[in-house]
């Protein structure tokens, strides 16, 4: 685990968070039907759907093993 600085980062500054929010994303979404040609709507959607999850799980990944300061909620006042 890295040594974390002082100053902590506001969640939406952070990948692991944006990661977890794409792959979010996917599951919400769904099945939704962009084209009306069936064998290609469900290649696209399903492409579509994989490939964001994955994206989203990889830099979620990342995003957690390179990190290097806190995460708040609410960035603070101060700055």
């Amino acid at each position: 685990m890295p040594i974390l600085d002082e100053e902590p980062k506001w969640i939406l500054k952070s990948k692991a968070f944006i990661g977890v929010f794409i792959m979010l994303i996917t599951v919400i979404v769904g099945d939704s039907n962009f084209v009306d040609v069936p064998i290609l709507s469900n290649f696209l959607t399903g492409l579509v759907q994989d490939g964001a999850f994955s994206l989203g799980a990889l830099l979620s990944i990342f995003g957690t093993a390179v990190r290097t300061h806190q995460i708040v909620l609410w960035p603070s006042k101060a700055e």
